[in-house]
């Protein structure tokens, strides 16, 4: 009982580390203590993503190691904006941004609605950081990857904003999610069992 609450304590320090809920993001901290608890719940999925993150930027730290200028350090942000998640892949092929009023908007949205008035908006974001990396890679594989992202842009992305701008924000958290349960059967992806049942959710 005392190694499983242990475990639990961990699990959601690595979180706070990951998320910066309360301290100072720190991805590397994060790493360790999901490595530590390697056999704990999705702790390994998430000590691997987070060691391949830190891998490649000290990697690109090296082959930098002539200029003096660059001296650039890595974060949570670094980390969500490199996988070119669901929403920003749709605003690049609309030749939109990293910066676009759509982004932007919905990045607000996630850091004050979603993490700190929602009761399980951590848990959703988190789970969307697992498997929308997952999503953008399948849709980029498809022949019409363009037009998908197209779609989804009018039938899902621009009505989340237009539901924001307005404080209709159970209204674009329906739809965000929608979106991404419709993509995770399309392409057969899990959702984990957390999610499922708090959203009453059983494919």
């Amino acid at each position: 009982m005392r190694k499983c609450q242990s475990d639990i304590a961990t699990y959601y320090i690595a979180m706070m580390y990951l998320n910066g809920l309360g301290i100072s993001k720190n991805i590397k901290k994060s790493r360790d203590l999901f490595f530590k608890i390697r056999h704990y719940r999705d702790s390994n999925d998430w000590y691997l993503e987070l060691n391949k993150i830190i891998k490649k930027e000290e990697k690109r730290k090296d082959s930098y190691n002539s200029s003096k200028s660059y001296n650039r350090k890595i974060d949570v942000e670094d980390y969500h904006d490199s996988w070119c998640f669901i929403s920003t892949a749709t605003c690049i092929a609309l030749k939109k941004t990293s910066n676009c009023d759509e982004l932007n908007l919905l990045r607000r949205f996630r850091d004050t609605y979603l993490k700190c008035f929602d009761k399980d908006g951590l848990k959703l974001i988190n789970e969307y950081y697992r498997i929308a990396p997952t999503i953008v890679n399948h849709i980029d594989e498809e022949e019409l990857s363009n037009q998908i992202y197209i779609n989804l842009y009018q039938h899902y992305i621009s009505k989340c904003c237009f539901y924001i701008k307005n404080y209709r924000f159970n209204d674009a958290k329906a739809l965000y999610i929608e979106m991404v349960a419709s993509l995770c059967e399309i392409y057969n992806i899990t959702i984990s069992p957390d999610i499922k049942k708090i959203y009453n959710y059983n494919n």
